[in-house]
């Protein structure tokens, strides 16, 4: 295997190259209903169903710690529509909470975490 090792990257269909740390150290798409499984993820070991509306990604290469930026939302709904989560070196918290404010299972849940990789 090689490695590539660079500062910027840049499509060549783009006027302007971006730094290669902008890139997503993680991502995930997952259903979270019933048995969850994941759809497709980017740098993602497996998920755990903690319980109702929680799940747990661990990563599959840790970041340098949790002061990475995480974002995620559920793109369709079984009850949820708010959304809570925690980063940390190896793995990503995600919780999903219904209009009650109650914990609630999404049918899918997506998240994206950028930081630099240990």
């Amino acid at each position: 295997m090689s490695t590539l090792i660079t500062e910027s990257i840049k499509r060549p269909t783009e006027a302007g190259s971006r730094s290669a740390r902008g890139i997503a150290a993680m991502w995930l798409n997952l259903n979270g209903t019933g048995t969850i499984a994941i759809r497709r993820s980017l740098n993602v070991a497996s998920v755990v169903d903690v319980g109702v509306g929680s799940y747990s990604a661990n990563l599959t290469s840790a970041a340098v710690d949790g002061n990475g930026a995480v974002t995620m939302g559920p793109t369709q709904f079984a009850l949820g529509n708010d959304l809570g989560f925690f980063f940390s070196a190896s793995r990503v918290d995600m919780l999903c909470f219904n209009n009650s404010s109650a914990a609630a299972d999404n049918v899918v849940v997506q998240t994206i975490g950028a930081g630099d990789l240990a």
